[in-house]
């Protein structure tokens, strides 16, 4: 069955509601979920070619790092724009998305160089990573909603050539948080993972 979350243009309220269902759920997953684990339960992975549950979070950090102050950048620009009814993210941003939602989670993608977490055995201090990555997007999500965001592009981090609608670009990045703490909590579900 296709999703019928991917499209190229949403009601405001519609789309508003789309990605905080996406935070809010991203959110109570790391909270209930992550928030209690040990540090071997963190830095545990079943072989070399696959992320620990703090190596997914460094990921996560890394790309809101690379895209905030992009994001940051284009929501200035729209400061002064009246908010309108529909929401556009273009047909590339939808494809975008799609690609990066936890549908495709189980399809082995290659992360650009730049995103890719550092090998460490230590654990990342997991509250104070993700509350700044929760803070952003907490802050992006609501700021959507009182610009016109519809002609403000921004650039990817991987290349200048990559161009995002506003809209499009935050979509992708909850989608993306989504489909990454999927593949976490699909890992606290091996039948290896340390009890504690």
């Amino acid at each position: 069955m296709k999703s019928k979350i991917y499209k190229t243009s949403y009601p405001r309220e519609e789309f508003l509601n789309l990605v905080q269902k996406a935070l809010t759920t991203s959110h109570e997953q790391v909270i209930q979920h992550i928030f209690p684990l040990s540090p071997e339960q963190l830095t545990w992975k079943p072989d070399d070619s696959t992320w620990s549950v703090s190596e997914v979070l460094l990921h996560l950090e890394k790309v809101e790092q690379e895209y905030a102050p992009k994001m940051n950048q284009g929501f200035e620009n729209a400061l002064g724009s009246q908010p309108i009814g529909i929401v556009k993210i273009g047909w590339f941003s939808k494809v975008f998305a799609k690609s990066l939602g936890p549908e495709s989670r189980r399809k082995k993608q290659k992360s650009p160089a730049m995103f890719k977490p550092s090998h460490s055995e230590e654990a990342v201090h997991v509250k104070k990573v993700w509350n700044g990555i929760h803070s952003d997007f907490s802050s992006w999500n609501q700021s959507i909603g009182e610009v016109n965001p519809n002609k403000v592009k921004i650039s990817s981090p991987v290349s200048s050539l990559i161009r995002f609608r506003l809209p499009g670009i935050l979509f992708a990045l909850n989608q993306h948080n989504l489909r990454h703490l999927a593949q976490a909590l699909e890992l606290i579900e091996h039948r290896n993972f340390p009890k504690s």
